[in-house]
């Protein structure tokens, strides 16, 4: 068999397999993936890959970190913007948590990419996964106005050392993953 052949196989498999996995998920949600460099030196909290699912129900947002530490010493946070209007420069909405053991979270209405107003009662919860160095964020799409797509973007900063403040961008400065359309 030459390679050519070989090669649409394989891509085919690797496509039915794909398709397979998205439909048999238990939230019937479309997914996008993205990954970070290694560009946040001094900091544990260096984003590494960020997923995020757009469910019938709720968005699920998981963020995988270089190292998160369970420690109430922890100086650090992450604000996850949601994007739900293509139309509209910025974000709508953000959600911020500290990463940190017993840490407090919220999600409120953003606009110029500054949060304000209450924070929003709806259903959504926050949790930190020490062992696989993950955040996981899920929230009705209600939270949001039940979106037909949504995209986001992902900062942490770590203030450890007071004198050395740490930034970092998913993918780059006010960058987003790709849209994701729910079903």
């Amino acid at each position: 068999m030459s390679t050519r052949v070989l090669t649409r196989i394989a891509t085919a498999a690797t496509g039915a397999a794909l398709g397979a996995v998205m439909l048999a998920s238990p939230a019937q949600a479309q997914t996008t993936m993205a990954w970070d460099a290694a560009d946040a030196s001094g900091s544990n909290y260096d984003i590494r890959q960020v997923s995020l699912a757009h469910g019938r129900t709720s968005v699920g947002v998981n963020v995988r970190f270089a190292d998160l530490k369970d420690s109430n010493r922890v100086n650090a946070g992450a604000t996850i913007y949601f994007d739900v209007k293509a139309s509209r420069s910025g974000p709508e909405y953000a959600l911020t948590t500290g990463l940190g053991p017993g840490t407090d979270y919220y999600l409120v209405r953003v606009r110029d990419w500054k949060m304000y107003g209450d924070p929003k009662t709806c259903s959504h919860q926050v949790s930190l996964n020490f062992d696989d160095e993950r955040l996981r964020v899920s929230a009705a799409r209600s939270c949001f106005g039940s979106p037909a797509h949504v995209r986001v973007g992902v900062r942490m900063a770590d203030n450890h050392d007071g004198s050395h403040p740490v930034s970092d961008w998913l993918i780059g400065w006010k960058r987003y993953t790709s849209w994701v359309v729910s079903n």
